[in-house]
């Protein structure tokens, strides 16, 4: 089932922030670290591993005075079960749900609201699918990791859910398998928490659960500074953006953003930035800095007018910049 509107979501966070407020990203603290013979999600020994996340065992069992339970197992975790790190599920052969989320933070965050109120407040044993081999976003990842380096397809992963017995994303190895490569990886999902755009076939072809309204609305916008707004109000709406009175004073305002590369070789004053200035402390040393458009302490950024902007050459076309 796909989820996305955000009543749901809202309900979730006031939930958690409530009861668990200091439940967020993992951090290590030298009272929570476990040495333990572990295996992997294919239940292949991974030997010792030193757990530095202190929420493995739960988050609301770590944060919550007087919580007593910690979260249920989940697949592959029977040495932590028998180190005491987590308990047994009070369903007998309930299927674990297995959650995808984007490789967004907040997709990520929705994604960890389920597995908590799953995992530790339902005893429902859950997984987090991160969409690559050996990568991991689970909340209760040994070490905390948190990686974006893969996005989760809703076509591909549900097709895999609808082609298992049972919908058991069980029976297809999750991530975290050093040994296997994105080519042979199979993503599996049970349910993400938000997403953006449903392709409609894939709801005809009965992959997905057609998502349903709950009268909240995802929505994108345009924004402008403050200070801009309170000086140029008329920029504050569409109506004033597409206004073609206002082309030049759009023109005008937002410049440009230039590449540290482009600055030093395009603006005269950088000269090809031989000499520490205000802007860059020194030229690119290859081409990946040289695609920056901000460096901490070498490179604040640059913003000016190109032909673009010139409303006296393209009286008709000419536009400022609108970051995305």
């Amino acid at each position: 089932m796909i989820v996305t509107v955000k009543l749901l979501h809202l309900l979730l966070l006031l939930f958690l922030l409530a009861i668990a407020p200091s439940c967020s990203v993992a951090q290590s603290s030298t009272d929570d670290i476990y040495d333990m013979d572990a295996r992997n999600d294919n239940g292949e020994d991974r030997g010792s591993e030193r757990i530095t996340n202190p929420y493995y065992s739960g988050c609301l069992y770590q944060k919550m005075p007087g919580w007593t339970k910690k979260r249920v197992c989940a697949a592959g975790t029977v040495d932590d079960e028998n180190a005491g790190l987590c308990r047994t599920p009070p369903f007998e052969e309930y299927l674990e749900i297995r959650i995808g989320a984007g490789n967004w933070d907040s997709a990520t965050a929705l994604g960890w609201l389920m597995q908590i109120i799953l995992s530790e407040i339902v005893g429902v044993p859950t997984s987090f699918e991160s969409g690559a081999a050996a990568s991991s976003r689970n909340f209760y990842d040994p070490t905390g990791r948190v990686d974006y380096d893969r996005g989760v397809s809703s076509s591909a992963a549900m097709s895999t859910v609808k082609k298992l017995s049972n919908a058991d994303c069980r029976k297809v190895v999750i991530a975290n398998n050093e040994n296997m490569n994105d080519g042979e990886y199979q993503p599996c999902v049970h349910f993400m928490p938000e997403t953006w755009g449903v392709n409609d076939r894939n709801v005809k072809d009965e992959i997905i659960e057609p998502p349903a309204a709950l009268g909240v609305l995802g929505t994108e916008a345009w924004f402008v500074t403050k200070f801009t707004a309170d000086e140029y109000p008329e920029l504050v709406s569409y109506h004033g953006l597409a206004k073609a009175d206002n082309r030049q004073l759009l023109a005008t305002l937002f410049k440009r953003p230039t590449t540290w590369g482009d600055y030093c070789s395009q603006v005269p004053e950088a000269n090809n930035c031989t000499a520490p200035n205000e802007v860059a402390q020194r030229a690119p040393l290859d081409d990946t800095e040289a695609d920056r458009m901000f460096v901490p302490g070498l490179y604040t950024g640059y913003f000016r007018e190109t032909h673009k902007n010139n409303c006296t050459e393209f009286p008709t076309n000419c536009t400022g910049h609108i970051a995305k």
